[in-house]
């Protein structure tokens, strides 16, 4: 869980009671109720359904789980982990156990999370399937301009360029995914006492 506030040190104890009865599968924690902003609630569900549609991966949840040990043991294996923790999660394990998660009030200050930021966030999670995201993304292409073949013009090629830009960035993103910086990762704390 995230030390903010966001997520209820309250529902704790639900993930516990869930754990007990799993059977060794993981439980995470999905929002069912959000307190930001309309624009970021519009940005959510439309990074929502650009996950879906190109990975074909429904991903509601964050970092706020109960992982099982065989959970933990498998994604200390995949690289992804170091790129995305919820996308290297719904990568490795297909059995999750959702329970509903009620964003809190964040214990001091505004979240840091800009607008560039949520969109890097957005392309990580999506990054981790690139395979599915290329071959859906090549079907798009050839199928768009079949569409387009008699009206192309600048306006109408422009999903194109989106789509073009996209997958430059999650295959720059993807880059990050690198298992030897994920085992060193503990090397960069230096001091516990510095870190606020």
């Amino acid at each position: 869980m995230d030390g903010d506030g966001e997520d209820r040190p309250e529902e704790i104890k639900n993930f516990i009671e869930l754990a007990e009865q799993s059977e060794d599968k993981s439980i995470v924690g999905e929002r069912v109720k959000r307190s930001e902003s309309l624009l970021f609630k519009f940005c959510y569900q439309f990074h929502k359904f650009l996950t879906l549609a190109f990975t074909g991966q429904s991903i509601r949840f964050g970092n706020f789980t109960c992982l099982s040990r065989i959970t933990v043991e498998k994604m200390l294996k995949e690289k992804a982990t170091w790129n995305s923790f919820s996308g290297s999660l719904k990568k490795t394990e297909k059995n999750l156990i959702p329970t509903p998660s009620i964003r809190g009030t964040r214990y001091f200050g505004p979240s840091k999370m800009s607008f560039f930021n949520l969109l890097k966030h957005s392309l990580s999670i999506i990054s981790v399937f690139r395979k599915t995201v290329l071959i859906r993304s090549a079907l798009f292409i050839v199928l768009y301009i079949l569409l387009i073949k008699s009206n192309a013009s600048i306006i109408t090629s422009l999903p194109l360029v989106l789509l073009l830009v996209m997958i430059y960035s999650i295959s720059n993103l993807a880059l990050r995914e690198n298992l030897e910086d994920f085992n060193k990762s503990l090397d960069n704390i230096h001091n516990i006492d510095k870190i606020k």
